[in-house]
C-alpha cells in the first residue's frame, strides 16, 4: 500500500536534518536544502480520495434525505434464515430508513456508507 506524505512537513524535516548535520547553515547547506525542497515541490500530487468506511447505525445516521448504501439484516418469513444485503436507502425526517421509492425498507439497517461522487463524463454531462 502506498504511503502519502505531507510535503511541507518533509521539507521541514530535511531542513532540520541539514542544520543538525552541518551544525550551522552554510551556503552549501542552503543550496543542498533548496535542491531537495525543489525536488519535493516538483513531485506530482497523488489523487487520493479518503477511505470510506461503513458507519454503524448505532453510532450515527446520515442527514435526512441523503441517499446512502445500507448494509441490512433481515429474516425470511418462511425460512427464518437471517440474510444480509446491501441496498440504496435514505433516512426521512422522522429518522426512519426508507428506500428511494419512499417505501419502508424490509429488515434492519446495521450500517451505512456515503455514496461516492458520480463519474465525470466527456462533454460535462453526468
Amino acid at each position: 500500500m502506498a504511503k502519502y506524505i505531507d510535503a511541507d512537513a518533509l521539507k521541514q524535516k530535511i531542513a532540520n536534518s541539514v542544520a543538525k548535520i552541518t551544525g550551522k547553515v552554510t551556503p552549501d547547506g542552503l543550496s543542498a536544502l533548496a535542491r531537495r525542497q525543489n525536488m519535493i515541490d516538483k513531485m506530482p500530487a497523488a489523487d487520493v480520495e479518503p477511505v470510506r468506511k461503513w458507519i454503524p447505525c448505532s453510532e450515527r445516521l446520515p442527514e435526512p434525505g441523503v441517499k446512502v448504501l445500507i448494509y441490512k439484516r433481515w429474516e425470511g418469513k418462511v425460512t427464518h434464515r437471517v440474510t444480509f444485503s446491501i441496498e440504496f436507502a435514505l433516512v426521512n425526517h422522522d429518522g426512519l430508513w426508507i428506500s428511494p421509492s419512499e417505501w419502508d425498507i424490509n429488515g434492519t439497517a446495521v450500517a451505512w456508507i456515503p455514496l461516492p461522487e458520480p463519474p465525470k463524463m466527456d462533454g460535462g454531462s453526468e
